[in-house]
């Protein structure tokens, strides 16, 4: 039987064809992305052991990624034509990495390692009770491949270590909540700070649980420590005898138009332009620099052209900015003028480091100092759920700007890496076309439920 469509007879047949058609044409940039990652994975997939990185070169990028449901977790270095020169994959988890003062290729690294379930303590377990795992911090020599482990740790989370002393580590314990300095020579914590001390449960996220997702700890010339409390959109500054320096605390509990739960903020010093803070701002796709200024903070520098979840920035010597852009797989140096003059390709990185400019920041000038120019800024409503993306307007901009990010880069990050934004546009008229046809055909068969007994 045939039925119209307008003018024109359309039979069951035409339309089951033209929805054969729609979902082949839908899949087709679906498919694309999967082979592209498939032939990307096949060099990069590998347990590549490579040359080891040239003594005294200082172009060499170093970048952790994390692992997931597929991707693996690899700390890597990469020589300025993108060839790999060291990979390893030792870890189960890779967070920070620091390159080592006073050495040419040696840096510290922070991650998980994997341990029997029978010997793991009850309180490290994972709430599945299927796994466990254990804080590892290694010193690595990537010339020479010697993997040092300098601690490890049974007990929770650690997300950020920073070497303050011979012995003397700042610790960012994610899992408790907490900051410390921890003695490797007595194994004693010297020094600690709670998030409980300051913050009511009722804020951040969820409590117990992961309530302020401390990700990131910097120890400050004067003493004071930075910290990042993903959770509650704050970076805030602890002095070691009285707690926070509340007058010093950047960014506010929802407050997502300053920060929209950061990563790794730098601090930068007085005699290099600040103090001013260089900061991840994940959920708002940007990276963002706000300026001390009468005894608050004015954001001074943004850049946010086409970014997907950065999780670091730092500030190189020559006034550039290195910027980890997580979900656009690649690991990118910006210039001055705000264009984009290195690009290395890498699955989902966390961290990054440039050899040679130093650890994070700390050579680095303020933007304010440097007079460099922002790109792709919008101004956002007090406590915006929407993402900042400036892009082309295309297909990837439309989804962002009708998304709440929180929403699309939770959804991204358990999804293969293969799956980005459009790909996402793609699989979803997928789903509605099937969905559409399925009603069509329950509805030719005249199909009829009853719920009458």
């Amino acid at each position: 039987m045939e039925r119209t469509l307008g003018d024109l007879p359309v039979s069951k047949t035409g339309i089951r064809l033209l929805f054969v058609v729609l979902l082949l044409v839908l899949s087709a940039p679906v498919v694309s992305s999967y082979q592209s990652f498939q032939q990307r994975g096949s060099t990069e997939g590998e347990s590549v052991t490579g040359p080891g990185v040239p003594l005294g070169a200082d172009d060499v990028l170093v970048v952790t990624t994390q692992d997931g449901p597929t991707r693996g977790a690899a700390l890597t270095a990469f020589g300025s034509d993108g060839t790999v020169l060291f990979k390893s994959s030792r870890l189960s988890q890779y967070y920070d990495v620091d390159p080592v003062a006073g050495t040419q290729s040696s840096v510290i690294v922070v991650g998980r390692a994997e341990i029997p379930l029978d010997e793991c303590p009850v309180d490290t377990r994972r709430l599945d009770a299927s796994s466990c795992a254990e804080t590892v911090v290694q010193r690595v020599n990537l010339t020479t491949w010697e993997h040092e482990e300098i601690l490890s740790y049974e007990a929770g989370d650690w997300h950020d270590v920073d070497k303050i002393g011979p012995d003397r580590y700042l610790v960012a314990h994610i899992g408790q909540d907490r900051v410390l300095v921890y003695n490797a020579t007595s194994e004693t914590v010297d020094w600690g700070w709670n998030a409980k001390t300051a913050y009511n449960v009722s804020s951040g996220g969820t409590y117990p649980g992961d309530w302020t997702h401390l990700n990131d700890v910097e120890h400050l010339h004067d003493g004071r420590v930075m910290v990042s409390l993903r959770n509650h959109d704050q970076v805030v500054f602890v002095n070691k005898t009285t707690g926070i320096d509340k007058s010093w605390t950047l960014g506010a509990d929802g407050a997502h138009s300053t920060l929209f739960e950061q990563h790794n903020p730098d601090y930068i010093n007085e005699s290099n332009g600040g103090p001013a803070v260089l900061v991840a701002d994940s959920e708002n796709d940007r990276v963002v620099e706000y300026q001390r200024v009468s005894g608050e903070w004015r954001q001074t520098w943004t850049w946010g052209v086409d970014l997907q979840w950065p999780r670091d920035a730092d500030r190189l010597p020559n006034g550039n900015t290195l910027v980890v852009d997580s979900h656009g797989d690649r690991v990118i140096v910006v210039d001055h003028r705000g264009e984009i003059v290195r690009e290395v390709t890498v699955n989902t990185p966390y961290d990054a480091e440039l050899l040679g400019s130093g650890d994070e920041s700390t050579g680095g000038e303020s933007a304010r100092s440097l007079g460099i120019a922002s790109r792709g800024t919008v101004t956002l409503g007090e406590g915006s759920q929407g993402s900042i993306y400036t892009g082309d307007g295309g297909v990837a901009s439309q989804i962002k700007s009708a998304v709440p990010s929180i929403v699309l880069n939770s959804v991204k990050f358990v999804l293969p890496i293969w799956i980005h934004t459009k790909q996402l546009l793609f699989i979803g008229l997928m789903l509605l076309s099937v969905v559409t046809w399925g009603v069509l055909e329950l509805r030719w068969s005249n199909l009829r439920i009853s719920w009458e007994r």
